[in-house]
């Protein structure tokens, strides 16, 4: 259940995964950043908390954020970003791929400008990128 506010909370936050069931199995105590956008409170009966926030730009805190179900297999947060942190995407992912009964991966150690750069290397060589832009515009570019 939601509630909503007059007041739109906006802030940076570092928070700790508190759940380890279902899909967060094994991300208990990993710390992630991102920010909160919201109006609201949400809160169930049905659900524990899936974040503890740590840390806002104004110092340490200590309040709860988001919800998964008793299954673990939903959770959902007012942190916008969380697929930004690689520690906590990868371990999901791999939390993910254990549900689904697939081998885990290991580690990716290259930084994300580093795998854009391999993304943007397929691309080029993929595509005819000369054809794209004769077609965008209209003849050779440069």
């Amino acid at each position: 259940e939601t509630v909503f506010n007059r007041d739109k909370t906006t802030t940076q936050v570092k928070a700790r995964v508190i759940a380890d069931d279902g899909l967060l199995r094994g991300l208990k105590g990993i710390e992630v950043s991102g920010y909160e956008i919201h109006m609201g409170q949400t809160s169930s009966e049905n659900s524990s908390p899936s974040f503890q926030i740590v840390e806002t730009p104004k110092g340490e805190a200590d309040y709860l954020d988001g919800v998964v179900d008793k299954n673990g297999l939903i959770f959902g947060t007012y942190i916008h970003g969380l697929f930004h942190n690689a520690e906590f995407m990868h371990a999901l992912l791999n939390g993910l791929r254990r549900i689904r009964r697939l081998p885990v991966a290991a580690a990716i150690s290259t930084s994300r400008d580093e795998q854009y750069n391999k993304l943007a290397d397929i691309v080029r060589q993929s595509l005819d990128m000369s054809l794209i832009t004769e077609i965008t515009f209209g003849g050779p570019y440069g």
